[in-house]
């Protein structure tokens, strides 16, 4: 019997997110009240993105800073404003578990393009514009992008990210491809994400030189 590639992918999603929440449910309990302890409420940050077909939805992370800002009113430096806690649940990807509930929501697919941010957040990122295919699926909790980037230890040229977000939205993924994309960014989890820590320093970087 023929299972269109949309009803496959989807049930992939929910049966893949549900089982991953049953299993990170006692560690989500704790970032949660860490978090809470280290930064109060709220405890989850959220951001406008492009989902698919353009529709915009509501990313969740746990929240790695806090909310500080200058006598004038702007919010402190990325390098002031982020706790230790919240470095640790970044080197890991831990800040990024609740976004299963947005792949149960519908909002992201477990492999696909990286959710890109919506304008006035980011309107350096008006990749879409020019690449308007990455809309045909929904964005990815895992993507080709951030695989090749923590291989290579390294933030891949535009030309290159672009590439891959391209493919991941156009590709029909196999439950086979899918498992091998998700082993290869389990390591993340071990602290050893030396692009994110890279990322890290250079923010921390630039905040000291302004």
């Amino acid at each position: 019997m023929y299972i269109p590639a949309a009803m496959k992918n989807r049930v992939f999603d929910l049966v893949f997110a549900s089982a991953a929440l049953v299993v990170a449910a006692i560690p989500m309990a704790f970032l949660y009240a860490a978090t809470k302890v280290n930064m109060g409420s709220p405890v989850i940050f959220r951001q406008k993105r492009i989902g698919m077909d353009g529709e915009l939805f509501d990313i969740y992370k746990f929240r790695s800073m806090k909310n500080e800002f200058n006598s004038a009113g702007n919010p402190l430096p990325d390098s002031e404003r982020v706790t230790s806690f919240g470095k640790f649940m970044r080197l890991r990807g831990l800040d990024e578990l609740p976004q299963f509930f947005n792949v149960i929501n519908g909002d992201m697919s477990i492999i696909g393009a990286r959710p890109r941010a919506h304008p006035p957040i980011n309107t350096d990122d008006l990749v879409v514009t020019r690449y308007p295919e990455i809309l045909n699926a929904r964005p990815g909790l895992v993507s080709s992008r951030k695989v090749e980037e923590i291989s290579r230890k390294e933030t891949l040229p535009f030309s290159e990210s672009d590439a891959l977000d391209v493919r991941d939205a156009n590709k029909d993924w196999s439950i086979i491809e899918s498992f091998n994309l998700i082993v290869k960014i389990l390591p993340v989890i071990s602290g050893r994400n030396q692009h994110e820590r890279s990322r890290i320093v250079e923010v921390e970087e630039l905040d000291c030189d302004q």
